[in-house]
């Protein structure tokens, strides 16, 4: 009985009216540099950059697709994060949203340049998940 071989194939997908950016040219790709976390959302697609893509410095451009992209006033964006996780405490737990590893619940912690707001949007309850995030953050 011949021995089967199973050999892994990557496909890409690719859909009408939408780019995919493949790893050999994010490795090419120009870091952008603005001076506000304001203006780096004026020029994202959706008017908004969340904290997971603030923490990878990667963003969707409105005209150029996923870029790099670096603030030069960071411990101010990450001071407007930290204010909506922990209100008073703040400027304490600074070094905690400077040292986040991404992951998916804090893809809710967002920074909209309509509204020149940070803010949570919550799933169910609101409470609780700011807990959640906070004991995230601690570990």
């Amino acid at each position: 009985m011949p021995s089967l071989c199973f050999v892994r194939v990557r496909r890409v997908a690719v859909r009408k009216g939408r780019q995919e950016v493949k790893p050999q040219n994010q490795l090419k790709m120009k870091t952008r540099k603005y001076k506000t976390i304001k203006s780096a959302a004026r020029q994202c697609y959706y008017k908004e950059i969340s904290l997971v893509d603030f923490i990878n410095g990667q963003m969707y451009h409105k005209t150029l697709g996923w870029i790099k992209f670096k603030v030069e006033e960071f411990d101010a964006a990450c001071l407007g994060f930290a204010q909506v996780i922990y209100e008073r405490k703040a400027k304490s737990k600074l070094h905690l949203i400077k040292s986040a590893k991404p992951c998916g619940i804090l893809r809710r912690l967002t920074y909209d340049s309509r509204y020149d707001h940070f803010g949570y949007c919550a799933g169910q309850d609101y409470p609780s998940e700011i807990k959640f995030i906070q004991r995230l953050l601690r570990n």
